[in-house]
């Protein structure tokens, strides 16, 4: 069947229907797109574009919800979808962001082409554009769907995100387009040429994308209706083919900015007539070459151009020919390298507008120039112009219509100001003039008259009429930087459009004029750097809007806080360098919520700083250094959000901020918009910066020199987004903060000049920007991490840090870096034979217990008579045993006193009364505070060293056997005692009333309002309360007097004298009482004299008022009970009060305490600040009058206001802690009556000196002055104090020790002496042997050289002395022979790092006590002594860099005690003995590093299960690695840290001589016994169980060097979290132990130098905690093991010169080690070695083998996968197959079925072709 089609034009009616239908198409082309029609409504879009539509949709991620207006059927009406309104045909598609439709909003700005501006980002509205900037869609690509939309006209994806895919090649094809924006659509690659397809195309932006270099761009000849061009940013370099022309006769806009060009690109540009703006900025346009000729062609005769931008690039001249722009209006030509005067070619554009010539190197201004009448913008700044041929006053009389005028930063002297008298001329026009950075002197013509005051009375005249202002709407006026001197001018305040005043950098002088009123357009005002006195006038708070405000470097003085109040729109606020005095206002969020810059430097402002600074959350500078302040830094520091890395940069001002501002300024600029103009000076690396143009990006934070103290806040490195920190000299202590390393733009770090102390922590090593850090002078400890930043800083960054060691220090730790090692794994035949023996043993275990116990306790339970006759036989055993040992020891201490006074000789009655007086002294120190509310508990140990507990004056003198005739009489009395008082209770034999009902009830109610989960009130049941636990009633009366629910923790320490430490109550640490507040039912108790809730748990909940209406209350201790809030001033009621404790709670620094003033009563006073609370200001006038008041304990609260004189008055002071107070100078004066004072304590202060009436203090006997100033010689107050026993001067500056210390003839009492880390220097001069009582001595860390020198004889024998430290001195020479002699019952003996020679003395071995003997880095030889073994309490045993020699086996075999023995660094010889586990059952450190053992390791060393750190490193060693060395549980993550005792457990341990310590504990009164007299804690406090010596000790103290990572580690205060192995540098043999991977908690594992073979074990992988590995230079072969990839801790790996193969597994970590961590191993290949492995698919990390049973069962599955393949197959193609096969009629049917479907479908589509080509010739008969 075929189709005719006839000639339709051979008919005369046919040819009428074709003319209608012509007409009615071209009336379809007059009706306009998107507009209505009033024949019908727009129809809706077609289908197919509407499902492309939907389709490019669905290609985009649209997380912003732009196209939520996508659905629905008519998708003409969807946002940015356009139609035309008659076809339906999409015609426009605009999907531009927001961020871009709001940047283009204007389509002019002030007469400029808006597209230059929109180019460089600048909006009068960007800063509401950039709240729109994440708003965009976003796709892998453009989805080809866009060519369903064959009418499409207008196409805008500019501002969208296409992740750098290259422009679609379709783009092409869409020749429809009129207008493409692909504008910063994050485009790349190569623009294709086929764009050139587009003929139809008058718009083209391709701006702000990437594309690849070497574009060509031929194709643009090939689009002649081109009007506009941008090819901005893209960062490319045109290629430009052999054609040599580029013809766009039509194009008026081309920006081809910013790409790098050269000349040779734009002389193929031609025929462009029609250019209006041409934008060629940032290029490399270079000057003309001679045979280039004129201009490049393309531009010669674009006579039509407007505006001309050349600015950026690098011409020296201008064409003589470029007077033919005779049209043009705007010429920017700065940033080249234009000299000379002014171009010449510039002189007929009399249409010139804007002119920039700045950032270039003119000279001089032609006379010519003032002809240029119709300039409106005039740019001269930043040149070289040094004279002007018309000046500047011609300049303003001439240019009528200037608006802007900018000549600063020129060399221009006074005579380029001119004569002119500008009094005749109104300037209505000009709004900004810049004459800054010139060189004006203080001369000036006459209508300036020389001064700043007549220079602005000219500018701001005030003529006859007001009106008359020469420059009535002058903006900006800067005349910064200039030699300008006199006084600001009141006029200046009468300039009623001023926005921007700077006059910064002159000589002006005098006061600021208060004058200022706000004419709401005042943004900046700039008087830094003058010569400005006087106060800050109160005026400037009327202009609200001003925004930077800078007066630094003045001198200005008195309160700013009225100045500024007001100004809450400020940005930046620079009061730096002058005289304010005052505090720094609490200012708030409210205030000031736009600051970004506060800078208070170098001014005297005092006070605190308040914690309101922290609601600053735009601060992004704080300066606030050089001043007085005092306090703490703020806790709430981290709150400063600005100063966060998600903090916006300051004001932005662009889109990109690589994209500058354009070099001209618009008509509308208002100066400066940019923070690139804005500069501040900051301290930053040791010098002071000028921060301009990047201000915007300076995060810094100021404190340094103050007078701050207390600890870094933690919250401060929070505070990620800083550059630079300075907290230098101050009075800062405590340690780092540990997540120090989160700062990581931290570029300047600096805390010299402090008292911090700890280690540097390891986290700071990732702040790879740290390029300043500053540490020295404080008190830092340990090793400098080893990470590649720390060793490049110079040494002086960590000068006088005594205890740092390590590189760049010359001074060397003196260990390596400890592993924690483990145990490899069992096979698992071995794993359930190990589990069926443990469960065997629990069973054997199990029934010996049965058996055992309970065959015994069984039958004496059922055996009532067997049970009576056992117990009466023990009773009896004991009661033989207690008397007859009883009797022998006080024989034998009776014998001992006789021989003790053999040598007195006692006769006449005076003698003997003098011997009774003294007694009974002795026995009223034990026993004064024996009874009555303030009671003492005293721990007694009696000749049987049994322990007592007790606060009973009979028990106390019984059980010390005290032989005194006074004595006895005070048992007998107190037997006779308990016959009518039982000393804890209230009942008595004679009587004993119940409790009353309703304070029974009272106290029901108290315990319901309380949480008892430790069942501490376990006893308060049954009626008779008075015999409820902690409760105390009247014997008479039966009232309630006692409340005492102190927690057991702190009951436990009160009796050793202490404050508890949470974590250090051990079994009673949870064991305490719970409640939201105290109830009220406790009024109740009417009668309550004792209240004592100590301990508990209040949360933070504030001391009930209630209780200040119990009148009959005594004694009220509440601390550390977690009280919170402000402290009631309703406890001044309590006038009968004698004994207040609230210390260690958490009360409002704010609290008022003069309430204080009304306990007239009060003797005992503890306000301690808990360590984690704030310091609360106390206000000492509330004390004066408090003359009872005998123990006063104020630690660690602020004494911010002068100690009044009249605290003098309080002459009955005992015990006084001014602690931590922040007291400043000497002491001051009003302390000089206080001469009761026994107990003193002014440590951590800043105190300097000590007063010449100090020796008044007769009676004082413990003195603490340590870390304040004290510098030169020990205080010469000090001398007459005969009575001290107690001295702490450490961690001061004392340099000398005065002549009267050395003869030691008045501290004869002294027992404990602390002079360490001071800088003493010179010999050690003092006799200490004339200190027979001294115990305690401490000289370690000062200069001191000289000798040790003990004499020996009967009188000189120290037998008191137990603890010892000299070391980290200079001391030389040898030990004395004789010193086990002399200090016989040494504990502790540290004389490490000291230059001391010679052998180790036999008598030391002598000492028994001895358990620290530290004699490391001296000089010591000689063999080591066999005589060691005798020291059975050896605990620590430092000997190491030394030059011992001999063997050492038999000398240490015995001391089963040791914790630590380090050997390493000697030249001891021999083998490593068999130990045992029975040998060194608690050893956890052994160090033998670097000496000449030989033999192999012995399997024994295996059992010592508690080593941490095993060094046998640098010996002659052979053999193999023991197959055991899985056993050392020490090395594995369930292993308990290096053993540290508790507190408790270290004030439990008693020195050889018993001690008696005290707290208070009251005892319930009576109504018919007289109440003792209250009294404080007594000051004989033995302060040798607070320095008791005794091991364990803190292992913070102690040190060990390591090598780890190849650097020598010395490890100082985490000693105890350290766990390594290193076996380097022996002959070792064979290969590494399986069983090696269980030590899982190893951090360093050195197996070097050695002759190891085999493979690393597979399960390496299970060593989790691996930083370090080095098996470098051994032979081990095979593949590095994968499972090494889950090796994330491990920072130093290295395998080099072994035979290890294959490649290099590719996890994260493997390529970022250095190549020479797989050095010399030939056979390794992969990264980061330069060797590529052979095969295209390298290992990933995964498995590098299976298992056998894992591969059998892998083939096994593969061969049933194939199997069922084949079946599934088999069944279902030849079952479809086969029975066509066989069956051959179903054959015929289904073939010829399927012929029919196919001639179906074969004729319906050629039918429905043909429909579709008849109706496409009748839509278009013009082409048929």
């Amino acid at each position: 069947m075929g189709i005719t089609y006839q000639n339709i034009a051979a008919s005369p009616a046919c040819a009428v229907v074709v003319l209608v239908v012509v007409l009615v198409e071209i009336a379809e082309l007059c009706i306009c797109a998107n507009s209505t029609t009033l024949i019908h409504s727009p129809p809706p879009c077609l289908e197919r574009e509407r499902q492309a539509l939907v389709k490019f949709k669905a290609s985009l991620n649209d997380s912003s919800n732009l196209l939520s207006s996508w659905h629905g059927h008519d998708c003409c009406l969807w946002k940015g979808i356009g139609c035309d309104n008659v076809t339906g045909h999409v015609v426009m598609l605009d999907l531009s962001t927001p961020f871009e439709k709001c940047r283009r909003s204007f389509s002019k700005i002030g007469g400029l082409d808006f597209y230059m501006w929109e180019e460089y980002g600048f909006m009068s509205g960007e800063d509401d554009c950039n709240l729109l900037y994440n708003q965009y869609l976003e796709a892998v690509n453009v989805d080809s769907s866009l060519l369903e939309l064959k009418y499409l006209a207008h196409l805008n994806l500019s501002g969208n995100h296409f992740q750098s895919s290259p422009i679609p090649m379709f783009f092409g094809s869409m020749q429809s387009l009129r207008y493409l924006s692909l504008s910063h659509a994050g485009f790349g690659g190569r623009m294709p040429s086929n764009l050139g397809n587009l003929t139809s195309l008058h718009f083209l932006d391709l701006s702000l994308n990437v594309f690849s270099p070497h574009t060509n761009i031929n194709w643009i000849s090939q689009l002649p209706l081109l009007e506009h061009l941008d090819l901005s940013y893209v960062y490319i370099s045109f290629q430009v083919n052999n054609l040599p022309i580029i013809s766009a006769p039509k194009l008026q806009f081309l920006n081809l900015g910013n790409n790098g060009l050269t000349l040779s690109i734009l002389d193929a540009l031609q025929n462009m007539t029609s250019l209006v703006h041409l934008d060629l900025h940032s290029n490399n346009l270079a000057s003309f070459p001679s045979w280039f000729g004129n201009f490049p062609n393309a531009f010669q005769n674009a006579t039509s151009i407007e505006l001309l931008d050349l600015s950026e690039n690098n011409f020296d001249s201008l064409p003589l020919w470029s007077h033919k722009f005779e049209k043009l209006k705007h010429l920017y030509i700065s940033d080249n390298n234009l000299k000379g005067p002014i171009p010449n070619a510039l002189q007929n554009m009399t249409s010139i507008e804007s002119l920039d010539l700045s950032h270039n190197s003119l000279t001089s201004v032609p006379s010519w120039f003032v002809e240029l009448k119709t300039l409106a913008y005039l740019r001269l700044s930043s040149n070289a112009l040094t004279s002007m041929e018309c000046t500047i006053s011609s300049i303003l009389e001439n240019m009528c219509r200037l608006k802007m005028f900018h000549i600063a930063r020129n060399k221009l002297r006074k005579e380029s100001i001119g004569n002119n008298d500008l009094s005749t001329y109104i300037r209505h026009d000009l709004e900004n003039l810049d004459l800054g950075e010139n060189e004006f002197d203080d001369y000036f013509p006459s209508w300036l008259e020389g001064d700043l005051s007549n220079l602005l009375e000219q500018l701001v005249n005030l003529q006859f009429l007001i009106s008359q202002i020469i420059m009535p709407v002058l903006g900006n006026l800067l005349l910064r930087n200039n030699l300008i001197n006199g006084s600001i001018p009141k006029s200046l305040c009468r300039v009623d459009q001023l926005s921007v005043l700077d006059l910064s950098k002159n000589r002006l002088s005098g006061k600021i004029p208060d004058c200022w009123k706000d004419n709401e357009a005042w943004e900046e005002i700039y008087l830094s750097s003058n010569k400005l006195s006087g106060a800050i006038p109160s005026s400037f708070g009327n202009l609200s809007s001003l925004a930077w405000f800078h007066l630094n470097n003045n001198s200005l003085h008195g309160d700013f806080l009225a100045s500024v109040r007001n100004l809450n729109k400020l940005l930046i606020l620079d009061l730096g360098e002058n005289q304010l005095s005052s505090t720094i206002p609490s200012w708030s969020a409210n205030t000031f919520s736009s600051l970004q810059i506060l800078r208070l430097r170098q001014n005297i402002l005092s006070g605190s700083i308040p914690p309101h600074i922290c609601e600053l959350s735009s601060l992004k500078i704080l300066d606030l250094s050089r001043n007085n302040l005092i306090g703490l830094i703020p806790w709430c520091i981290g709150n400063l959000q600005g100063m966060i890395l998600e903090a916006p940069n300051l004001s932005p001002t662009s889109l990109d901020a690589s994209i500058p501002l354009p070099p001209s300024i618009s008509p509308d600029f208002e100066y400066p918009k940019d923070w690139k103009t804005e500069d501040v000076i900051e301290v930053k690396e040791g010098r002071e910066l000028d921060y301009i143009r990047i201000l915007e990006l300076v995060v810094t934070m100021d404190l340094s020199e103050n007078n701050l103290v207390g600890t870094i806040p933690k919250g401060i490195t929070m505070l990620n987004g800083l550059h630079s920190l300075n907290l230098s000299n101050n009075h800062l202590t405590g340690e780092l903060p540990i997540m120090i390393g989160n700062m990581r733009s931290l570029e300047s770090f600096d805390v010299s000049s402090n008292q911090l102390s700890g280690t540097i922590p390891s986290s700071m090593s990732v702040i790879t920007s740290l390029s300043q850090l500053n540490l020295s002078y404080n008190n830092f400890s340990g090793p400098i991490p080893t990470s590649t930043q720390f060793s490049t800083y110079d040494p002086s960054s960590y000068a006088d840090n005594p205890y740092l060691c390590g590189s760049p220090l010359p001074k060397k730790c003196g260990y390596s870096n400890p592993v924690h090692g483990s145990s490899d794994f069992e096979d698992d035949e071995d794993s359930k034979k190990d589990e069926l023996e443990k469960w065997l043993f629990y069973f054997v275990v199990a029934a010996g217990f049965a058996s055992g116990f309970w065959g015994f306790i069984g039958t004496l339970w059922f055996k009532k008579t067997w049970r009576h006759a056992y117990f009466r036989r023990a009773e009896d055993v004991a009661d033989w045993i207690y008397v007859t040992t009883a009797i022998r020891m006080g024989k034998l201490m009776k014998w001992m006193m006789m021989g003790n006074h053999s040598h007195k000789h006692l006769s006449g009655l005076d003698e003997a009364v003098l011997e009774n007086i003294d007694a009974c002294k002795q026995l009223f120190t034990i026993t004064r505070t024996s009874l009555g509310p303030n009671g003492m508990n005293k721990m007694v140990i009696d000749h049987l060293d049994k322990l007592f507990v007790t606060k009973d004056a009979a028990t106390i003198v019984k059980e010390l056997e005290v032989q005194h005739p006074a004595a006895k009489i005070l048992v007998l009395a107190g037997k006779k005692f308990e016959l009518c008082i039982c000393a804890n209770s209230t009942s008595t034999l004679l009587h004993s009333p119940p409790c009353l009902e309703n304070e029974r009830q009272a106290l029901v109610k108290f315990k319901a309002s309380l949480n008892d989960s430790s069942n501490l009130l376990s006893s308060w049941h049954g009626h008779h309360c008075c015999r409820w636990k902690g409760i105390g009633c009247d014997n008479v009366t039966g009232h309630v007097v006692m409340l005492d629910l102190t927690t057991p923790c702190e009951r436990m320490w009160k009796g050793y004298g202490f404050k508890s430490d949470e974590s250090d109550c051990g079994f009673f640490n949870n064991q305490y009482l719970e409640g939201q507040n105290v109830d009220s039912s406790l009024l109740e108790l009417k009668h309550l004299t004792y209240l004592d809730l100590t301990g508990n748990y209040f949360h933070s909940s504030p001391i009930p008022m209630f209780i200040g209406s119990m009148q009959s209350l005594k004694y009220l201790s509440l601390s550390h009970a977690r009280f919170g809030g402000r402290i009631p001033s309703s406890l001044g009621n309590l006038t009968n009060l004698h004994f207040l404790d609230l210390s260690w709670n958490y009360f409002s620094p704010d609290s008022n305490i003069n309430w204080i003033s009304q306990l007239r009563l009060l003797e005992h006073l503890d306000m301690r600040r808990d360590y984690y609370a704030l310091q609360v200001n106390i206000n000492l006038d509330a004390l004066k009058n408090m003359t009872s008041l005998v123990h006063l304990d104020l630690q660690g609260n602020n004494l911010s206001s002068s100690i009044p004189s009249s605290f003098g008055n309080l002459k009955k002071l005992e015990y006084l802690d001014l602690s931590a107070c922040w007291l400043h100078g000497p002491i001051p004066n009003v302390f000089e009556n206080a001469t009761s004072i026994e107990f003193l304590n002014l440590s951590e202060n800043y105190l300097d000196s000590l007063p010449s009436w100090f020796h008044k203090f007769e009676k004082l006997k413990h003195l603490f002055l340590p870390v304040n100033n004290f510098q030169g010689t020990i205080p010469d107050a000090l001398q007459n104090m005969t009575s001290i026993e107690n001295l702490d001067i450490s961690g001061n500056s004392l340099t000398s020790v005065p002549s009267w210390f050395v003869e030691l003839t008045t501290l004869v009492y002294l027992e404990m002496l602390d002079l360490s880390r001071n800088k003493l220097d010179g010999r050690i001069c003092i006799d200490f042997q004339k200190l027979v009582k001294l115990w305690y001595l401490d000289l370690s860390s000062n200069n001191l050289d000289g000798t040790i020198r003990m004499e020996e004889s009967s009188t000189s024998v120290m037998s008191e002395m137990l603890h010892l430290n000299l070391s980290h001195n200079q001391i030389g020479g040898s030990l004395p022979e004789n010193i086990g002699h002399i200090l016989p019952n040494l504990m502790n003996l540290i004389l490490g790092n000291n230059l001391i020679n010679g052998s180790i003395p036999k008598s030391l071995c002598e000492v028994f006590w001895l358990s620290i003997l530290d004699l490391s880095k001296n000089r010591l030889s000689g063999a080591f002594p066999s005589s060691f073994g005798n020291l059975g309490s050896l605990a620590w045993l430092h000997l190491n860099n030394n030059s011992l020699h001999g063997e050492f086996l038999v000398s240490v075999r015995n001391l089963t005690q040791l914790l630590i023995l380090d050997l390493g660094e000697n030249q001891l010889s021999g083998t490593i003995s068999l130990w045992t586990a029975e040998t060194f059952s608690s050893l956890q450190i052994l160090r033998l590093r670097q000496n000449m053992l030989s033999g192999s390791i012995p399997s024994q060393i295996c059992e010592l299960s508690s080593l941490q750190i095993l060094d046998l490193s640098r010996n002659n060693l052979n053999g193999s690695i023991p197959w055991c060395i899985s056993n050392l549980r020490g090395m594995t993550l369930e292993a308990p840290h290096l053993s540290s005792t508790s507190l408790v457990a270290e004030a439990l341990t008693l020195s050889p001589n018993s001690a008696i310590v005290q707290s208070p504990i009251l005892c319930p009164t009576s109504s018919n016994i007289q109440s003792p007299t209250l009294s404080p804690a007594p000051i004989s406090v033995s302060v040798r169980t607070l320095y008791s010596p005794a091991p364990p000790k803190d292992w913070k103290t102690e040190a060990v060097m390591e090598v780890v990572k190849g650097s020598e580690r010395d490890y100082i205060r985490i000693l105890e979290l350290v766990v390594m192995m290193d076996l380097s540098e022996n002959n070792l043999v064979g290969s590494i132990p399986k069983g090696i991977t269980l030590l899982h908690g190893l951090h360093s594992l050195n197996l070097s130098n050695n002759h190891l073979i085999g493979e690393l074990p597979n399960k390496i992988g299970d060593m989790k905690s691996l930083e370090s590995f080095d098996v470098s230079r051994n032979q081990l072969s095979g593949i590095i093991s994968s499972s090494m990839s889950a090796l994330t801790s491990l920072s130093q790996l290295n395998l080099s010169h072994n035979n290890f193969s294959g490649p290099i597994p590719t996890s994260t970590q493997f390529s970022t080690y250095d190549p020479s961590s797989y050095a010399d191993n030939p056979y390794l290949c992969g990264s980061p070695l330069p060797k590529k492995c052979g095969y295209s698919n390298p290992v990933h990390g995964s498995s590098d083998f299976e298992d056998d049973e894992d591969s059998k069962k892998d083939e096994l599955e593969k061969w049933l996968f194939y199997f069922v393949v084949a079946a599934g197959f088999a069944s279902g193609f030849w079952g479809f197959i086969g029975t066509l096969w066989f069956k051959k009629t179903w054959r015929h049917a289904l073939f010829r079925r399927a012929e029919d479907v196919a001639d179906w479908i074969y004729v319906t589509t050629a039918i429905r072709m043909a429909k579709l080509k008849k109706w496409m010739m009748m839509r278009n008969p013009v082409n048929a």
